[in-house]
């Protein structure tokens, strides 16, 4: 009978813990989710640029989870470099991105983002979009693809 018991018990924990993880529901996680920049702000005055819709590429960035690693995908470019964060704190701190240095249409925007990764200080997720600040020119918002 007691067998019969603890064998309950582990079928209901077992359960509940499945029922939990189908249930949850909430921000895209910052972990191993391709990230799409969508639009530019100034961090100064506000202002909106939206990524060009004739762009032959997008911009994409994933946050691995092993090493810390972040890949980035440009227009023409391709590169990585590190990070560091804290999802109580929503602090980010992304290192030393290197990237190749090939030219092409709208590479500028390749730029930007790079220049403001690096100077990155924190993000906010809030559903499928995630945003980084930058304590340089501009915050960087990204949509989950």
């Amino acid at each position: 009978m007691r067998k019969l018991l603890i064998l309950s018990f582990i079928i209901v924990l077992v359960g509940i813990d499945c029922k939990k993880e189908s249930q949850t529901t909430g921000p895209a996680p910052l972990l191993k989710t391709k990230w799409v920049l969508t639009q530019i702000q100034a961090t100064g005055k506000g202002a909106i640029s939206y990524f060009p819709t004739d762009a032959p590429a997008k911009i994409s960035i994933v946050f691995t989870d092993s090493e810390n690693a972040l890949t980035f995908k440009g227009i023409c470019n391709i590169g990585g470099g590190t990070y560091s964060y804290s999802s109580d704190s929503g602090d980010i701190k992304i290192n030393g991105i290197v990237t190749t240095k090939i030219a092409c249409l709208y590479v500028e925007w390749e730029s930007i983002t790079i220049q403001n990764l690096d100077n990155a200080y924190g993000y906010a997720i809030n559903g499928d979009n995630l945003t980084i600040y930058s304590a340089s020119t501009y915050n960087l918002s990204f949509t989950r693809e």
